[in-house]
């Protein structure tokens, strides 16, 4: 028995095809055509009100259009279009930008091919459509490191503050509840108009929740329903006080979750270096074991190896070369012995 070399770290049976899409200089490029676009979006939106900008603001978004229809194509044209827009991790962001691209193509090419003669109103883009493009600026965010960084931390604070949401939802439901049987029918139309449905109730109460005015609609009702007191003091103790004093909690807790990521993530690298620097020095040491270049060592060659002296100086040299300490490369020997020693009743 003995050992064979394995393939590197990294390798594959099947090497990843030349994407021209993923090239850094094409990445870069796209990058900065949105980065420019978003700028022109924005200036067009300043200059809204000015008929002369109009006509050259909607040129360039159509250049603009055709060069994201040319990135789509070239995008497809690699990984193919169910892989693309399905199987993808970020396959939700491809198909949405798809959407853009299709819709704002379709817009392009129908202004092209109108004519003034046809009845049709060359006017500025539809908003909708001004509002999605916008939102194709995200598509650069991906492109900056720190980004990266907060997504673990941005996904979190999302989920916690869907919970929180759904918290508060549910104590405006119960309030706003108790609140419209009491006082839809009350003689001062004023109150009615706070309380009349579960809608205006729930909207009153989130109102007096961010503690605005509340004081002034709170005296008002109790002038009719001086019971009402009771109400709004455990509303506002447990809808406003409560309720906001959770908030400091759930991102002090995010905090902590953040930094215990920090330090997995810290442990993770460094436990992978070591792993990388293992596999280098087997590497270094079959090399130099597997003198023939057959691919394999026999038990017989390890044995003679690793008691050989000048063999092991010249892996301790080898080893050194990528930063192995003189204790690493003790503790290496040491496990190669180990290594040996079990494989023995095999042989």
């Amino acid at each position: 028995k003995g050992f064979t070399r394995s393939r590197s770290h990294g390798e594959t049976d099947d090497d990843p095809p030349f994407v021209l899409s993923e090239l850094p200089l094409v990445q870069s490029l796209v990058c900065g055509v949105i980065l420019i676009n978003t700028v022109i979006i924005g200036a067009e939106t300043m200059l809204i009100q000015e008929a002369v900008w109009r006509e050259r603001f909607q040129t360039a978004e159509m250049c603009f259009t055709f060069f994201y229809a040319a990135e789509l194509a070239l995008r497809i044209h690699d990984y193919g279009m169910k892989k693309l827009l399905f199987e993808r991790e970020d396959w939700l962001a491809t198909c949405f930008d798809a959407v853009i691209v299709v819709v704002c193509l379709a817009e392009a090419i129908d202004s092209l091919v109108s004519s003034p003669g046809d009845g049709k109103k060359k006017s500025g883009s539809n908003p909708a459509l001004s509002t999605l493009r916008i939102l194709r600026a995200t598509r650069a965010l991906r492109f900056l490191k720190f980004v990266k960084e907060l997504q673990v931390v941005m996904v979190s604070s999302v989920k916690a503050m869907l919970k929180f949401g759904t918290l508060v939802l549910m104590v405006l439901f119960m309030f706003a509840i108790v609140a419209t049987n009491y006082m839809w029918d009350a003689d001062d139309p004023n109150i009615v108009d706070l309380y009349g449905n579960l809608g205006r109730s729930m909207l009153s109460l989130f109102q007096m929740m961010t503690l605005d005015d509340w004081v002034a609609s709170s005296r008002m009702v109790m002038r009719d329903y001086p019971g009402m007191i009771v109400f709004y003091l455990l509303f506002i103790f447990v809808g406003g006080l409560s309720l906001i004093s959770v908030v400091p909690s759930i991102f002090i807790e995010l905090h902590m979750k953040d930094q215990k990521a920090e330090e997995d993530h810290a442990e993770f690298l460094v436990k992978q270096a070591k792993r990388e620097k293992v596999a280098q020095m087997v590497e270094r040491l079959f090399d130099i074991i597997d003198a023939d270049g057959g691919g394999s060592v026999s038990l017989e060659e390890m044995q003679s190896a690793l008691t050989d002296k000048a063999e092991m100086d010249k892996l301790k040299t080898s080893l050194a070369e990528l930063g192995v300490t003189d204790r690493e490369f003790r503790a290496f020997r040491f496990g190669l012995y180990e290594l040996w020693e079990d494989s023995q009743p095999d042989q």
